[in-house]
């Protein structure tokens, strides 16, 4: 959230739920953050926590995305996430202006070589 408000909140009260679909990790990727952006713009809802689950058309949801090397199943990626927020309060939380989207420029989701940890690159065009 820094990159949206200087003063981002440390909790909050409200409760959204949200689904998306993509036909890839890293267009789920792209949605989940244009949905943030969304939330935090329009409808002045600023997260600061959410639980995700990912999941492909034939695996269950699941805690965390599939594991290395998985291909994705034919008709693509699901997540569903429960998040919890505050109301955007744009003086008070310091609103830094508008994102527009997330980008497909340079997107990298994976795993690292050595470690197996879960990586991603994004862009964002401000």
């Amino acid at each position: 959230m820094a990159l949206l408000l200087e003063r981002p909140p440390g909790r909050g009260r409200a409760r959204r739920s949200l689904a998306l679909a993509a036909p890839d990790l890293e267009g789920l990727l792209v949605r989940w953050v244009d949905e943030i952006l969304f939330l935090v713009q329009t409808r002045g809802f600023v997260p600061v926590r959410c639980r995700l689950e990912v999941a492909g058309p034939q695996q269950p949801a699941e805690s965390s995305a599939p594991a290395a090397g998985a291909q994705p199943p034919a008709g693509g990626w699901r997540l569903e996430g429960r998040l919890a927020g505050a109301r955007l309060e744009r003086e008070a939380m310091g609103f830094r202006g508008e994102v527009k989207a997330a980008t497909r420029h340079r997107l990298y989701v994976g795993r690292g070589a050595g470690d197996g940890r879960w990586r991603a690159r994004l862009f964002l065009d401000v």
